[in-house]
């Protein structure tokens, strides 16, 4: 039987990886293969079964519509990490300073860490591929936040880290209590970061697809 090693895997990769995201902790994902005989053909019925939140009937048919994307979920992944970022930021009392400014950087954040995202998804050739990128890039981010906890331990080369100005404005804020004008151009610099990533993410994923 012949087929295409390599779309079958993106299509499988990218099948488990939906089913993954959208099944609850506790559901249940099925992969099951078939093989089908039919007037002297032979093919094989790959079905991916989960009972997480299903796809919305008016979405079915636009299903294989390329960049298609369900409304409801579209910014699903900026108000997760925006929410969990403020839920911290508030039990270790993060809030009590400037705390309009502490919630723009950690959305300012969560903006760029979905773009980054875009990224990862432009890089990436399957499930596991995103985990190792996903894990490279979380490294290269989390750099920043050593500088803050064991100062002198990085050089001025911190600075080409995009997360470098979200953790120096927080740390401003929470710690010396600095105002709109010391941090300004650190809100500048990451909603820049956060455009050229969303933009290189875009163009990734629109070339893989075609």
């Amino acid at each position: 039987m012949y087929f295409d090693k390599d779309i079958l895997d993106k299509i499988i990769s990218n099948l488990l990886s939906n089913a993954i995201k959208f099944t609850h902790i506790g559901g249940k994902i099925d992969l099951l293969f078939e093989l089908i005989s039919e007037n002297d053909h032979t093919h094989v019925c790959i079905r991916v079964k989960d009972n997480g939140e299903g796809i919305a009937e008016e979405s079915i048919d636009k299903i294989f519509d390329r960049f298609y994307q369900n409304s409801d979920k579209g910014g699903f992944g900026i108000g997760l990490a925006f929410i969990q970022g403020v839920l911290f930021m508030a039990i270790v009392g993060g809030l009590n300073q400037q705390p309009l400014i502490i919630v723009l950087a950690l959305l300012l954040g969560a903006i760029m860490t979905t773009a980054i995202g875009f990224v990862i998804g432009s890089l990436a050739r399957d499930f596991m591929s995103v985990l190792a990128w996903g894990m490279i890039f979380f490294i290269i981010l989390v750099i920043p936040a050593f500088g803050v906890m064991f100062p002198g331990a990085v050089t001025s080369w911190i600075k080409f880290i995009p997360s470098y100005y979200l953790v120096e404005m927080v740390h401003k804020v929470s710690g010396f209590g600095a105002g709109w004008g010391d941090i300004w151009l650190n809100i500048v610099i990451l909603l820049a970061f956060s455009l050229v990533f969303f933009w290189i993410g875009i163009l990734g994923i629109r070339r893989k697809a075609l």
